[in-house]
């Protein structure tokens, strides 16, 4: 199937509704609390008491290690998908603008490393996160943003791009990608009503310290 592609911006690559089954997905996810998928737990700004919400870590090399059949599976299916879609993304990404293939490599492999862990977060409602890039002196190896957003249910939220002035209040099962640096600050406006579940990971370019 190939994928539905809009492009707000060059740069910016909106893969709509490329996961189809975000609901079995979120399902398993909000089912789940073990070593593979993790309880939820507040969701706090880095070094500040600001609350968005809740997190939960998820890494699928910890999915052998659940005793339950039916919770091993469940976590298995919901990791791999994600996994798998992101990656997809990120090759489509790349070819789009033919980026170096050893970079892409290091992105999938990093995706796909059962050693990687994953937050997934929900915003709380009346939460939000102000103006902000992805890259900066303690993150100086990112190169690209990859935010898949697994729900739709809500209002408020929009994904805003502050320089570019672009809105974007992405559908269920979609992947955002772009650039980690400037001129692509963006910040999540408040979430009105409901909560707002997303992942979101980085391509990089370069080995972190301790990496």
């Amino acid at each position: 199937m190939s994928l539905v592609i809009e492009r707000p911006e060059t740069n910016i690559v909106y893969f709509k509704g490329v996961i189809k089954n975000y609901q079995e997905i979120i399902d398993a996810i909000e089912s789940l609390s073990n070593d593979a998928v993790s309880d939820w737990r507040p969701w706090n700004g880095h070094g500040s008491s600001t609350r968005y919400g809740d997190i939960k870590d998820v890494r699928k090399d910890k999915i052998v290690e659940i005793n339950s059949d039916k919770d091993r599976a469940k976590a298995a299916f919901a990791i791999n998908c994600l996994t798998n879609k992101m990656s997809e993304c990120a090759i489509e990404y790349a070819d789009i603008f033919n980026i170096d293939r050893d970079a892409l490599y290091y992105a999938v492999s990093l995706l796909t490393d059962p050693r990687t862990t994953m937050g997934i977060n929900k915003y709380d409602e009346g939460a939000f996160m102000g103006s902000h890039v992805d890259f900066n002196e303690d993150n100086y190896y990112l190169a690209y943003t990859i935010v898949v957003y697994l729900n739709d249910d809500y209002e408020g939220g929009e994904l805003y791009f502050n320089d570019l002035d672009i809105t974007i209040k992405p559908e269920a099962g979609s992947i955002i990608m772009y650039p980690s640096s400037a001129p692509y600050a963006h910040q999540s406006l408040k979430v009105l009503k409901g909560r707002k579940m997303l992942i979101t990971h980085h391509w990089q370019m370069i080995l972190p310290p301790n990496g």
